[in-house]
């Protein structure tokens, strides 16, 4: 919560800087960023990609994007593909990035939010959000970023979504080939 409300701070302070309405949705200002940032033709990773909302819109913003959609949980995962497959450029995922090849636990979220699934235990989250239950556990499979990149012959990332709720630094962490070539991490 205490780093949501320096995002915030932030995002309304840069708005400040560049003249922007500050009522405008701080999720579009943030991808007028990106755009500004990231090539027409990026590559983008989006890890927790939930039922492909963001990888949808990313789809819409580059065309001639490549967008790697991430969602381990197989319920959500059929969501992605049925709500991505009208996009040629995004390729849909069933596994869990993370600091380490093989299969892990997963605490799967339901209630309120399905979109709170997480490799590590809930801890605060049940504090903040408590509408949200993590009832069950899956065996999911996992990857780092370096193997996928090697087996999918990625030499770059351009922009890179995290929703691995609290996960994010572990998985960058394990990345010893990449980790120089990143453009934008959000």
């Amino acid at each position: 919560k205490l780093i949501q409300n320096h995002m915030r701070n932030f995002i309304s302070k840069l708005k400040g800087l560049l003249k922007k309405d500050t009522k405008k949705d701080d999720e579009f200002f943030v991808l007028e960023i990106i755009e500004k940032i990231i090539p027409a033709n990026p590559i983008i990773i989006e890890a927790g990609a939930h039922i492909g909302s963001d990888s949808g819109r990313f789809a819409e913003l580059w065309k001639s994007a490549i967008i790697y959609a991430f969602e381990p949980v197989p319920e959500v995962y059929s969501q992605l593909v049925e709500n991505t497959s009208k996009y040629t450029n995004i390729k849909t995922i069933p596994l869990a990035l993370s600091d380490r090849n093989g299969t892990t636990e997963m605490y799967v979220s339901s209630g309120r939010s399905d979109a709170s699934s997480s490799l590590l235990a809930p801890k605060k989250h049940l504090e903040v959000h408590p509408d949200v239950a993590f009832n069950k556990t899956i065996s999911v499979e996992t990857v780092t970023l370096d193997t996928f990149a090697e087996k999918n012959n990625i030499k770059h990332i351009d922009f890179m979504l995290l929703y691995m709720q609290g996960y994010e630094l572990p998985m960058i962490m394990a990345s010893q080939i990449l980790i120089n070539d990143f453009t934008l991490i959000y």
